[in-house]
């Protein structure tokens, strides 16, 4: 018996990461005057249980990472809406970590190509030092 709770609980705390029509959703909510499309949104990075989405429009390129939210129903609901965050918008770096803001070391005014894009991401969110750090929502202006 007690090994069948631990079984459930283990389930109950099962996370799952959105699709890419889930994120898009998400940005046409947030943004509403922007023209978002599954084909203009590429996968970055998919370790360390964040995976990070490169979304682009005509005019703003979006960098956001999806740290996954429980299957199972909350209690606030609220708190679903935090597993989502925009860490990289209109080429302003953010990133909210731990209650403290954060800016991470990207150009302003990125230039390079996607591929130079995703390497310094990837060295900035996925070294050992910030793997246990839980990202959290950057609030919106």
């Amino acid at each position: 018996m007690i090994a069948f709770t631990n079984l459930l609980k283990h389930i109950a705390g099962f996370k799952r990461h959105r699709s890419a029509s889930e994120i898009i959703e998400i940005f046409r909510g947030l943004y509403p005057g922007f023209d978002f499309h599954a084909e203009n949104m590429l996968l970055l990075s998919d370790r360390n249980q964040v995976r990070i989405w490169l979304v682009w429009t005509d005019t703003h390129i979006w960098i956001a990472g999806d740290n996954g939210h429980k299957a199972r129903p909350m209690l606030n609901r609220e708190k679903d809406k935090f597993s989502f965050h925009i860490i990289y918008e209109n080429y302003q770096p953010r990133l909210y970590i731990n209650h403290t803001i954060t800016t991470l070391p990207i150009d302003t005014a990125y230039t390079g190509s996607i591929k130079q894009l995703t390497a310094r991401l990837n060295k900035i969110l996925h070294n050992p030092q910030k793997e246990a750090l839980e990202l959290i929502a950057y609030p919106m202006d």
